[in-house]
């Protein structure tokens, strides 16, 4: 874990592309019936997760983006650390898959209305964008101190570095579930 922002922002735009990476592998070969396809009835699909990826990114962003538009922007990069809780470094670490606990999603971050998987791809890039914008503007804001709540929970607090990594470990988890879901034996085959 890097100790000062701006290394630490380079890294999390280098997993942020690998995720994209990633969840274009995983998704392009696949056809729709193969995308929807549930293990069981109570079960994600491939889709879902994506969806559930696409949900959580921007609810996460829509957070972060109203406290930073409220704060001055400096006129070049501030030289800043990388805040890190012990709290932050345990939290990513369940959040890496294989996941060491499971966590049940908050309902306003379960995935509601099907998309196609073309429009889930196209939202999941138009969000990456976004996060990439951000990442590339942090290092203009002063964060120190700054403190950034959990869209699906008010018990927790995050420095911004926790907050975008941990964004970055769920999508990891979730491409690692929805990459499970592929493997499996019943899987249908085209």
């Amino acid at each position: 874990m890097f100790k000062e922002l701006n290394a630490a922002c380079t890294k999390l735009l280098a997993e942020f592309e690998i995720n994209a990476e990633r969840m274009k592998d995983l998704i392009y070969p696949l056809s729709d019936r193969q995308v929807n396809w549930r293990p069981e009835y109570d079960k994600w699909s491939v889709l879902d997760n994506l969806l559930h990826i696409n949900i959580t990114n921007q609810s996460y962003l829509d957070n972060i983006l109203g406290k930073l538009n409220v704060l001055h922007k400096a006129e070049k990069p501030l030289i800043q650390d990388a805040e890190w809780s012990i709290l932050g470094r345990f939290f990513l670490y369940l959040m890496e898959p294989p996941y060491h606990l499971r966590f049940k999603a908050p309902k306003k971050l379960l995935p509601k209305n099907p998309l196609l998987r073309e429009e889930t791809v196209l939202q999941f890039m138009d969000i990456h964008n976004k996060i990439e914008a951000m990442l590339n503007q942090a290092v203009y804001y002063r964060l120190k101190g700054l403190r950034f709540y959990s869209p699906g929970s008010r018990h927790f607090s995050w420095s911004f570095v926790e907050i975008v990594s941990i964004l970055a470990a769920h999508e990891r988890r979730h491409l690692w579930q929805a990459e499970q879901i592929v493997s499996l034996p019943l899987f249908p085959q085209k």
